[in-house]
């Protein structure tokens, strides 16, 4: 996928390409003392942290010798092709933690919504609701990080392919956290809903417990893409303006 954008783009990436030794050497020196903090122990992590720091300066190298050899203005141009391929890193627990109890609050907060919006008689003590004589606890589990990763990495894509100007694939991408906690929250409800009052099964053993992500995340999709066409649109009226106005 990252092939495919930055091949999108080739004759704007290397229209303009020009050596730029500070801050392409800027940036690999950055990635070296990234790499020999985490190698030689010098602050203490664990495993995972310390393979996330040795896999992050490798990529900081990489992307210095792109400016080293490309340019900043192509590298700008490449940057998020390349973002793309900062997904393929374990990320720090302590990063992960934290998207993940974002998503796990707002994802509660939705439910509760749709409860409310619903009538359904409930209670709720923190992330654990009571409905029909059945507790139901909003765990980090159901806070569908893996989802929310997905639907970030089709921002990206779409704003690549559709949008130009950086504001815009900008506010794209800051759409991803609502809408991530509006289709999360809609699963958690319906699944309640279907396990409280039609069969207990659905929040255990049941297809759509367990692989109805991809229905859901095709909603996230839909909520996305008016965002995306709005954008492109406003876009497309701007350049018309000042088309005109020039």
């Amino acid at each position: 996928m990252s092939g495919y954008m930055i091949y999108t783009k080739r004759k704007e990436i290397f229209s303009g390409v020009h050596y730029s030794f500070v801050y392409g050497g800027a940036i690999i020196t950055a990635g070296i003392v990234l790499y020999i903090l985490g190698k030689f122990h010098i602050i203490n992590l664990n495993q995972k942290d310390l393979s996330s720091l040795l896999t992050f300066s490798a990529f900081i190298f990489w992307f210095g010798g792109i400016v080293l050899f490309y340019g900043i203005e192509s590298f700008k141009t490449m940057f998020l092709p390349l973002l793309i391929l900062v997904f393929m890193m374990p990320f720090p627990i302590f990063l992960k933690d934290m998207v993940i109890s974002l998503l796990q609050k707002g994802s509660v907060e939705v439910f509760h919504f749709y409860l409310m919006l619903t009538g359904i008689p409930y209670s709720r003590d923190g992330f654990t609701f009571q409905l029909s004589g059945v507790s139901i606890e909003v765990a980090k589990q159901c806070s569908g990080v893996t989802s929310a990763t997905a639907l970030f990495v089709a921002a990206l894509l779409s704003g690549h392919l559709y949008i130009s100007s950086g504001w815009r694939k900008i506010v794209v991408l800051l759409s991803v956290f609502p809408i991530a906690i509006l289709k999360n929250g809609l699963r958690i409800a319906v699944l309640s809903v279907l396990g409280c009052y039609v069969d207990k099964t659905y929040l255990t053993d049941s297809l759509l417990h367990s692989r109805g992500g991809i229905p859901f995340f095709v909603i996230a999709l839909a909520l996305l893409f008016p965002v995306v066409w709005f954008l492109r649109k406003s876009e497309r009226r701007q350049s018309k303006i000042e088309s005109i106005t020039v």
